[in-house]
């Protein structure tokens, strides 16, 4: 039987967001900045973390964060939006997992689960990254993935990523 903070998160969407090219810092606030334009409310942010590159290792530390976002839009076109902060601020696809001006993905779409083409949610990948878990538990530690049924804090707890995520404060506009 799930609680009452369990039914609150039922239907919330988290966004990932992650720098570590240019002013990093500038780049999440930016980004959260031209999600508001494209109709997406923020409700609150987790703390920035300071976090080890994965997969590609020889590239600058990332600061990541985690967004709980309200909007009237579908998942598909949430894409969309995401896809278009990323090109506003400059995002340059150089190499699979590398640098990034700006990455904005979509962990969770309320329990939604999506597997098409062009988009997978629960993001697929979210289940070995601790700079997704760390700031997701920060905010939503009760919220329950659909797939596994299990909260982010058991996922978190979980994790076998031991990749170094060290808080470093918070956005002052968030």
């Amino acid at each position: 039987m799930s609680s009452s903070h369990d039914q609150d998160f039922s239907s919330a969407i988290f966004l990932s967001l992650g720098s570590n090219v240019g002013n990093r810092g500038e780049q999440l606030q930016s980004a959260l900045n031209v999600l508001a334009e494209e109709s997406v409310n923020v409700v609150t942010c987790s703390s920035v973390y300071r976090t080890d590159p994965l997969y590609v290792l020889d590239q600058p530390d990332f600061l990541n964060m985690v967004c709980e976002v309200q909007t009237d839009l579908s998942a598909h076109t949430l894409l969309e939006s995401c896809l278009r902060v990323e090109r506003r601020l400059g995002r340059t696809r150089r190499v699979d997992k590398g640098p990034r001006e700006i990455d904005v993905d979509i962990l969770f779409f309320g329990q939604s689960i999506i597997d098409d083409q062009t988009l997978v949610v629960p993001h697929p990948l979210l289940y070995e990254r601790n700079f997704v878990l760390v700031p997701l538990a920060e905010i939503a530690p009760h919220f329950r993935d659909p797939r596994t049924g299990l909260s982010v804090l058991e996922l978190k707890n979980r994790s076998q990523d031991e990749s170094d995520v060290k808080r470093v404060g918070r956005l002052s506009h968030c």
